[in-house]
């Protein structure tokens, strides 16, 4: 299991954190989201290097994302990797 923070924007520009929970398919996953305002089925999040993560639905505390290229890719390249509380966390951004 992966468990990672994404930091990016709403297109309306608010801030949001994403923490991937679980793939599902190459560019489709579950996580839970850090917002304010509303966030819809259809809303687009610019994470990292503008890569585009779209809501496609909300499943009480999770939704489900879609991503514009395999998530392990994101991943791999855009994560502060969540630890343990008392541990520092570890950036994989360049």
């Amino acid at each position: 299991m992966v468990k990672a923070r994404l930091f990016g924007k709403k297109r309306s520009g608010g801030s949001v954190e994403v923490l991937f929970e679980r793939r599902v398919d190459e560019s489709t996953f579950i996580g839970q989201i850090k917002f304010s305002g509303k966030l819809r089925p259809g809303s687009e999040l610019i994470v990292g290097n503008n890569e585009i993560l779209e809501v496609l639905e909300r499943q009480s505390l999770f939704f489900l994302l879609r991503s514009d290229k395999p998530i392990m890719e994101i991943l791999k390249t855009q994560v502060l990797f969540h630890s343990h509380p008392n541990k520092k966390r570890v950036s994989a951004c360049g």
